[in-house]
């Protein structure tokens, strides 16, 4: 259910940034909505992705550090941004 907020608030903000690019306001509320989508992402990755991959793919550190990684870099930007 996440991943369907996610794609909404993605694809709200490439209309937004779509129909009128030129204005200011339009700008700043297609990056809002795509920081959003970022903190959506975080959540994804770290409640749905990771537990998943640990189940199922024993010995595969690897790319469980990739996707904390992600997630920690989408969350601090979300952080950054909101300040």
């Amino acid at each position: 259910m996440l991943i369907l907020a996610l794609c909404a608030l993605w694809c709200i903000g490439a209309i937004l940034i779509a129909t009128d690019p030129g204005k200011e306001s339009t700008r700043w509320a297609s990056l809002m909505t795509f920081v959003g989508g970022l903190g959506f992402l975080s959540v994804i990755i770290d409640d749905t992705l990771r537990p998943y991959l640990s189940g199922h793919m024993n010995g595969v550190h690897t790319l469980d550090s990739f996707f904390q990684f992600l997630s920690r870099a989408c969350t601090q930007t979300v952080q950054k941004v909101e300040i």
